[in-house]
């Protein structure tokens, strides 16, 4: 492995347990990789609107959020990308017609369209009722817009459904979307993450690692679900939690500890010997 000068960390099960704790050993690994030199960068699937106060509070050196779709580094936004008009209104007509319920991800607030008020409703109290005891909600409460048109800087979306399952959904929609299955507990055949095809961790990695004039063989990328997998592709070195999932494992150079055994800090005092 080439030395190291940028990190990019995936946020859920990676430095922040489901309960929405993060262990202290992570904050102080995190601080003393800064001290040492390494940049060290949030990638996270939440747009900036979703993520939590106390991973802000930690100090990150940039933000990649909404899975790619935007990167900020310090205070310059680097990138910043929507779902194009005409990709958005088809898949919300679908949606309509198919009593799938959308959750429209943006950077300052999250919409669900409210004709779907109360599918949705119905939707999100399920599904936490599926998760593990003492988990979160999936996603925030988000505002309720009258039609497509009030949903304001759309960057990524989440649908559940009951009906049509992931593949059904992919097969039916533009090919310029990248749809990915949700891991909620017996519900995964019909629920699902979308974006834009080129959307990616990975994509927006290598636009701000050029824009630092830092190469690939320089970033190490550190996650534990499907949606990391780019970064591990792109990146020089890649770290996967022992608490992730098999096809991040399997795609990853390294598996270290559990996020609750201090697994982050595993990884660079122990592992890499980076701190």
């Amino acid at each position: 492995m080439k030395a190291p000068k940028i990190i990019f960390t995936d946020i859920d099960g990676t430095i922040r347990e489901a309960s929405g704790h993060i262990p202290k050993s992570t904050v102080r690994a995190i601080h003393e990789l800064q001290q040492a030199g390494y940049l060290v960068v949030v990638s996270t699937g939440r747009p900036e609107c979703e993520i939590p106060d106390r991973v802000y509070e930690i100090g990150f050196d940039g933000y990649i959020s909404a899975c790619g779709a935007q990167v900020r580094f310090h205070d310059e936004i680097v990138l910043d990308q929507v779902i194009p008009e005409d990709l958005f209104r088809g898949i919300v007509s679908y949606m309509e017609d198919h009593e799938i319920v959308g959750y429209f991800q943006c950077p300052k607030k999250n919409f669900v369209l409210a004709s779907q008020k109360e599918l949705y409703l119905s939707y999100d109290e399920r599904s936490h009722a599926l998760l593990p005891e003492g988990s979160e909600r999936l996603y925030p409460e988000p505002a309720f817009a009258a039609t497509a048109e009030d949903v304001i800087h759309p960057q990524k979306m989440a649908f559940w459904g009951n009906k049509t399952s992931v593949e059904q959904f992919r097969a039916e929609n533009d090919p310029r979307f990248e749809i990915l299955p949700l891991a909620i507990p017996s519900q995964e055949k019909y629920t699902g993450e979308i974006m834009v095809e080129g959307h990616s961790k990975g994509n927006a990695i290598l636009t701000l690692l050029s824009h630092l004039g830092i190469s690939q063989e320089e970033a190490v990328a550190v996650g534990d679900g499907s949606n990391d997998i780019t970064m591990f592709e792109i990146c020089g070195y890649s770290i996967a939690l022992g608490n992730g999932s098999e096809i991040a494992k399997k795609a990853a150079d390294l598996v270290t500890e559990n996020i609750d055994d201090d697994g982050f800090y595993h990884a660079f005092h122990e592992d890499l010997k980076l701190i």
